[in-house]
């Protein structure tokens, strides 16, 4: 296991590096930030070289040299500095751990306003030992134990668990049927559905759209005049017909269903009593915590067409055992994985398929 970024300070990073040589992991965008930031400054740091995967012999960046990750190991020096500058600094630090390199710094997260993090000690280790059995294919038993352990100890650099592609409509698991039958459960913009569309090269029969903010639903009736058979429902997925209080406009609990309230209102249903029996192909849920309560009002429609499955699980932190377990209970047929996304602990996904 490599080291928490979340402790790290520009003041530490300096106090490590003063007088010592500097590595910069990465001459992308941000690796570039780093040396005109260097030049512009004249900056105190002694740089020895950027590295890079794609290093070639003679590459320079703003004077200094670009060596391949191999050459580094070959030189590496002991008393060093490494300053990770890619947006996935997990990966690296693991590589620098395997390489015997304990001083690196993530320049990412220097950069970040907020860090926050998942933090849960206690996890129903029975539960979870269940969802283990569950899973399809070794990657997804890896990741489990790792959200596990990252989530035991807070621990808020996830970016060596993020995966590239799709969020949702992931090829290892679905592939577009004919006449498909698309459920958004929380559409924002409606991007997801316009992935969707893409994905099935607009060969879809129906796609059903759950946004219950009237700006972001506006947003999607606006794009939906450019596709077909897309219904807008500006309401929130519930088990029952119910009101709830629904925050907007609020920057860490916006677009969700909050018992405090938020100076709105919002109608929500079962999806069963919006589809009446009938099907549903492929279901997506990623409503902020209301997953659970929207698929207890789900149930008819899962059990009788067993829809592919991405559902969040991260929302609330006995997601990530119940909404499996739930699922299998009503379909023991369903094949399960698990995916991440984000660079924290946000964006894990429960894929099922039939």
């Amino acid at each position: 296991m490599y080291k928490d970024f979340k402790d790290d300070t520009w003041d530490k990073f300096h106090e490590a590096a003063a007088g010592k040589k500097i590595y910069v992991w990465g001459s992308g965008q941000r690796g570039r930030e780093i040396a005109r930031v260097h030049r512009l400054f004249s900056s105190p740091w002694k740089i020895a070289a950027f590295i890079d995967r794609k290093a070639e012999e003679g590459m320079e960046l703003e004077g200094h040299p670009v060596i391949s990750p191999q050459q580094f190991q070959s030189e590496q020096d002991s008393h060093a500095v490494v300053l990770i500058s890619t947006d996935r600094p997990g990966k690296i630090a693991q590589e620098l751990e395997n390489m015997g390199v304990k001083n690196y710094f993530s320049y990412y997260w220097f950069m970040q306003s907020m860090h926050d993090s998942c933090y849960q000690p206690r996890m129903n280790q029975e539960a979870l030992e269940q969802v283990e059995t569950l899973l399809d294919d070794t990657l997804s038993k890896n990741l489990l134990h790792c959200l596990v352990e990252k989530r035991k100890s807070g621990f808020m650099d996830y970016t060596d668990l993020t995966m590239d592609g799709p969020e949702y409509f992931r090829n290892e698991f679905f592939s577009p049927k004919e006449d498909e039958i698309f459920v958004d459960g929380g559409g924002f913009s409606g991007d997801t559905v316009e992935e969707f569309i893409l994905w099935t090269g607009g060969q879809y029969q129906k796609i059903y759209t759950f946004e219950p903010d009237p700006r972001m639903a506006d947003m999607i009736r606006q794009k939906a005049a450019h596709w077909h058979d897309v219904q807008v429902v500006e309401k929130g997925l519930w088990n029952e017909k119910i009101e709830q209080k629904f925050v907007l406009d609020n920057n860490v609990y916006s677009s969700r269903i909050c018992e405090f309230g938020g100076g709105a209102t919002i109608q929500c249903v079962p999806l069963d009593d919006v589809l009446c029996g009938k099907p549903c192909t492929f279901l997506k849920m990623d409503i902020e915590g209301a997953e659970i309560p929207a698929l207890l009002g789900a149930h008819r429609t899962i059990v009788d067409h067993k829809p592919d499955l991405a559902i969040c699980l991260y929302h609330k932190p006995s997601d990530l055992w119940e909404i499996p377990l739930l699922l299998h209970k009503w379909v023991p047929e369903y094949h399960f994985a698990i995916r991440h996304f984000g660079v924290r602990y946000f964006s894990t996904v429960l894929f099922a398929w039939y």
